[in-house]
């Protein structure tokens, strides 16, 4: 999500990339900007094929007793395939937060386990752990995180405030894939549509992300991969208003919209 993160209210969605701390072995070299609320919120899932409603969706984020922060949510098609998500941040002075610990974990479409992926920025550490297959335990493996670990499975649409604000036009970041073994691939997202407000008072950005692949290979598999895309309101304090991806790689893509917003506006249904 990549995992769905489904932010509603404006003052929690004006986050986003603060700052490129100095390189510290075991930490995230990312600081977002803290909110300045926490709630819970809900949003739909739909088939961006046909526009049917398909089930819902959530996301939590608050503050924690040690005076962290936890972000939870989940994606997902009523009765069939969905994911799971969080992620734990460091409260920094300033009111900036550090990525500590990411995690996410999914079922497929007839319920089964598909495994578990984490990155824990403190140990330094990828590990993708598989399903249990007949009876044995999971198997775990890792990857060693880079020194100048910039990976965001998770908070993406925290990460995608700058071009949001207009401040820059691309981001270049990481994302742990477990496919086939971990590893760790470079993304780059743009703002690929600006449209100025419209009758319902609404403006939208959208933001399309996608892996930076070599130039040769990326001719050869484009036609595979799947569009990835968030959309936000930049006159509403950059409010999240919806995303489409796969629920899981390789699995199906689910368009997910702030409760109360018709999905037809984006643009990205039939």
């Amino acid at each position: 999500m990549a995992v769905a993160l489904l932010l509603r209210r404006p003052a929690l969605l004006a986050t986003g990339l603060l700052a490129i701390a100095p390189v510290v072995r075991a930490e995230s070299s990312l600081v977002l900007r803290s909110p300045a609320h926490f709630e819970e919120i809900a949003a739909t899932t739909y088939d961006p094929a046909s526009g049917k409603a398909l089930g819902g969706g959530f996301l939590r984020i608050e503050g924690r007793a040690d005076g962290g922060v936890r972000m939870e949510g989940a994606t997902g098609i009523e009765g069939g395939a969905e994911t799971r998500m969080a992620a734990e941040f460091l409260r920094l002075p300033g009111g900036g937060l550090r990525l500590l610990h990411q995690e996410s974990r999914s079922v497929d479409v007839s319920g089964q386990p598909m495994g578990v992926l984490e990155i824990d920025h403190r140990a330094g550490e990828g590990r993708c752990t598989g399903p249990s297959r007949r009876g044995a335990p999971p198997e775990t493996k890792t990857i060693a995180l880079p020194e100048d670990d910039r990976l965001v499975n998770v908070p993406l649409n925290l990460l995608f405030q700058p071009m949001v604000r207009g401040e820059v036009r691309e981001l270049r970041f990481q994302i742990l894939l477990c496919g086939g073994g971990p590893r760790i691939v470079s993304a780059v997202a743009r703002v690929v549509e600006s449209q100025a407000a419209r009758a319902d008072g609404a403006s939208l950005v959208r933001i399309q992300y996608e892996l930076s692949l070599p130039k040769m290979l990326a001719r050869v598999v484009a036609r595979w991969l799947p569009r990835l895309s968030f959309w936000f309101d930049p006159n509403d304090a950059g409010a999240w208003i919806g995303h489409e991806m796969p629920l899981y790689s390789k699995g199906p893509t689910v368009l997910m919209v702030r409760r109360g917003f018709d999905p037809a506006l984006l643009g990205a249904l039939p």
